[in-house]
């Protein structure tokens, strides 16, 4: 069942999903209706999932999701697999693509692959200090307190030279 994100407990699940460019008004408005009618009827073991999906800068596609200390079944975590991969298909935009990654420059998104932040990283052009997107994150509080973080407390650092 569908609820604000800040009604669910910080031990919620996460799962970011990162488009490309941003998002336009429209596809944001899409991706939430699609997005809320799926949470609508999201279960696992029989039972409702309270959950909420929030786009984060245009560009981030958050699912969270409080699985009451049951865990979610695999069934449960395979259908907002599908839910992001009909979001894909239907609205032609990309959103599972593993090897985006993100970093923020004067306040702005950077979206790019892996290659190319590696590049960056070695041509010293992402430090320690750049505010990068760690979309590998698993908790509703990790989300808020690491999702955004300098390189150097994120799994980026592997990069930095």
């Amino acid at each position: 069942m569908k609820k604000a994100f800040n009604e669910l407990p910080n031990t919620s699940k996460v799962w970011v999903y990162q488009a490309k460019e941003a998002l336009s008004p429209k596809l944001k408005e899409d991706i939430l209706a699609i997005g809320t009618d799926f949470l609508n009827s999201w279960e696992s073991h029989g039972s409702s999932i309270p959950s909420s999906i929030d786009i984060f800068h245009n560009q981030f596609i958050l699912i969270t999701a409080d699985d009451c200390g049951e865990g979610l079944c695999g069934r449960a975590k395979d259908a907002q697999v599908r839910l992001m991969q009909q979001l894909e298909h239907q609205l032609k935009v990309t959103l599972t693509d593993r090897m985006l990654t993100a970093y923020k420059e004067n306040d702005q998104v950077i979206s790019l692959n892996f290659n190319e932040f590696k590049t960056l990283a070695k041509n010293k052009e992402i430090t320690e200090e750049t505010i990068v997107f760690n979309n590998l994150i698993e908790s509703k509080e990790d989300f808020i307190v690491h999702w955004e973080t300098p390189a150097k407390n994120s799994w980026h650092k592997q990069f930095l030279n």
